[in-house]
């Protein structure tokens, strides 16, 4: 459900889990037309609100990253919670559960779904998954605590119906970050001139210390020093009803800022120069790190918005590994080499190095 370009069937397949994808439901043109180029002869069963759970395949999961509008920090305070006007297409999830009761959800929204101005909204989203009988587990994620160079949080409810066993369910081990945005930018590429180089100064305060210049140059102007910051130059001249300042800020090519849906230009300050990036660079900093999708002719603007609208394919499969595979985890070989690699490199005993090794190998077998 709210399929967009497909990122639940990207992420199983990069789990390495044998699936058969019965169906999606998505309503945006230009992410049916990704989702049908990538993934063949997968019927869409349209608008969510229209599905009658009746006429319905059977299937074992239920994935969704419903509406985030309700609950994002970019949508107007008075809007915000059970008064937007998406925040009942969560109940059209619970219509399906119901009536097909697969025996795992899996399901993705923005860290505003933890604020305070959606509790009452969260609770009942919790209720009702717990009446349709899912035993749910909350977390709290970060993309770039799992190895892609994205500050992206997202709460992730994870479900199984009538429960898990206990330990069943294992929050994957979070990974350093070996990945940046600058090992991932494309080569020899043309780019566009981001667009505030058009913009003038909005605020009193930045025309009177900057003069009339543009907003690019004046943030150019203001260069940030804070130790282990990603920003490299930022001015806080949005208007004050614009809740996020990606608009004001440069970064390093460390990791990216969150990609959104409404976000087109991310400025990165690369070798003495500020880049905007690619639609395809986008998408490898959602986790398709080797291209593995395909973007066809979609426009530029529209793909920036699918890519920040969308899962990010890496995390999402770590976590869906431990969810599906025999209740529970999926250890990369690299891994595996790196802990067998640091025993025996330590200066402990042989006999005890050998030990240790076992430990290992039994841990993933037993999990």
């Amino acid at each position: 459900m709210f399929a967009g370009y497909g990122g639940a069937s990207f992420a199983l397949k990069r789990a390495g889990i044998e699936f058969e994808t019965m169906g999606y439901s998505e309503i945006n043109k230009d992410a049916i037309e990704i989702y049908n180029l990538n993934h063949p002869g997968i019927k869409n069963f349209g608008d969510c609100t229209k599905i009658n759970p009746k006429e319905l395949p059977d299937f074992d999961l239920l994935t969704g990253g419903f509406p985030c509008q309700p609950f994002s920090v970019n949508t107007r305070q008075g809007v915000r919670g059970e008064t937007h006007k998406s925040s009942n297409l969560f109940l059209d999830i619970i219509r399906i559960l119901e009536e097909k009761q697969p025996t795992y959800v899996f399901l993705e929204n923005v860290k505003g779904l933890l604020g305070e101005k959606s509790k009452n909204i969260f609770e009942k989203i919790l209720e009702e998954l717990k009446r349709t009988g899912y035993d749910i587990k909350v977390e709290l994620v970060n993309s770039k605590d799992y190895g892609t160079p994205q500050n992206r949080e997202r709460v992730l409810l994870i479900g199984k119906l009538g429960g898990f066993s206990e330990g069943e369910f294992i929050v994957p081990e979070k990974s350093k970050l070996t990945k940046s945005v600058f090992g991932l930018l494309e080569q020899h590429v043309e780019r566009r001139e981001p667009k505030i180089k058009k913009m003038k100064l909005a605020k009193k305060i930045n025309l009177e210390l900057h003069g009339n210049i543009s907003r690019f140059d004046a943030i150019l102007n203001s260069p940030v020093s804070k130790k282990n910051s990603n920003i490299a130059f930022e001015i806080l001249d949005a208007p004050s009803n614009v809740v996020s300042r990606q608009c004001d800020r440069i970064f390093h090519p460390t990791y990216s800022p969150c990609l959104t849906a409404t976000g087109t230009d991310y400025l990165f300050y690369v070798n003495n120069k500020v880049i905007v990036l690619t639609p395809r660079e986008c998408f490898r900093i959602m986790g398709f790190f080797n291209d593995e999708i395909n973007l066809g002719n979609i426009k530029y603007t529209a793909l920036h918005k699918l890519a920040g609208n969308g899962w990010d394919i890496n995390i999402m499969s770590k976590f869906l590994s431990k969810l599906i595979n025999t209740g529970g985890i999926k250890v990369e070989e690299e891994t595996i080499q790196n802990e067998i690699k640091e025993i025996i490199n330590s200066s402990i005993k042989d006999n005890y190095k050998l030990i240790l090794i076992r430990e290992v190998i039994n841990g993933i077998k037993t999990n």
